[in-house]
C-alpha cells in the first residue's frame, strides 16, 4: 500500500511540474504580484516541482538507509523556501 501511495504522489508531482512548465501558468503561485517573466518563472517552478516528485520516489526507495518522514518533511520545507526565493528573484528581475 505504501508503494502505491508513494508512486501516486511522485507521479502527481511530476505531472504537476510538467503542466506548469508547459502551460506557463503561474497565477496560483504569484497571485499577489504579476510575474515579470512568466515563461522563465514557470520553467523554474515546474523544474522544482518535478524535482520534488523525483525526490519523493528516491526518499521512499532509501527509507531503509535512514531516510524517514522527518527528512522528507525537511526536503519539502526546503522546496517551499526555494519556491519563495524564485518568486522573489522574479520580482527583482534576476
Amino acid at each position: 500500500m505504501n508503494v502505491i501511495v508513494c508512486l501516486a504522489a511522485s507521479v502527481f508531482f511530476v505531472l504537476l511540474g510538467t503542466f506548469i512548465w508547459k502551460s506557463q501558468y503561474t497565477a496560483f503561485f504569484a497571485e499577489m504580484v504579476t510575474p515579470r517573466n512568466q515563461r522563465v518563472l514557470s520553467r523554474r517552478i515546474g523544474f522544482l516541482i518535478i524535482f520534488l516528485g523525483i525526490e519523493t520516489m528516491i526518499c521512499f526507495l532509501l527509507r531503509g538507509a535512514g531516510i524517514d518522514g522527518t527528512m522528507y518533511g525537511i526536503l519539502v520545507i526546503f522546496h517551499i523556501l526555494l519556491l519563495l526565493l524564485l518568486l522573489a528573484l522574479d520580482q527583482l528581475g534576476v
